[in-house]
């Protein structure tokens, strides 16, 4: 899944956990939100609120765990929607199941 599809599947991303020149990146429009593989390097950088990437020796994802975030994330889109500082601990705001 790309990193649009799953900020549009109400993922959330915290925008705490990217380096700075990714966000820069970012931010230049130089990273491709529609590639699956960006989707697998936020999860090694633990950046997806709620997902827990566990990744094989040779690199590849071998599972993903979910936390209770992956039902209650939030974040203050202080970057773009969806992604911003995480809030942990707050209400569930998603609409829908």
């Amino acid at each position: 899944m790309s990193p649009a599809a799953a900020l549009a599947a109400v993922l959330k991303v915290d925008q705490d956990a990217l380096p700075p020149r990714l966000v820069q990146q970012i931010r230049a429009g130089q990273v491709n939100l529609n590639d699956p593989a960006v989707t697998l390097a936020l999860l090694r950088l633990n950046a997806v609120v709620g997902l827990t990437g566990f990744f094989k020796s040779d690199g590849g994802l071998q599972s993903v765990g979910f936390q209770c975030a992956f039902c209650h994330p939030t974040v203050d889109n202080g970057f773009a929607l969806g992604i911003g500082h995480g809030l942990d601990g707050w209400a569930n705001r998603r609409c829908g199941p």
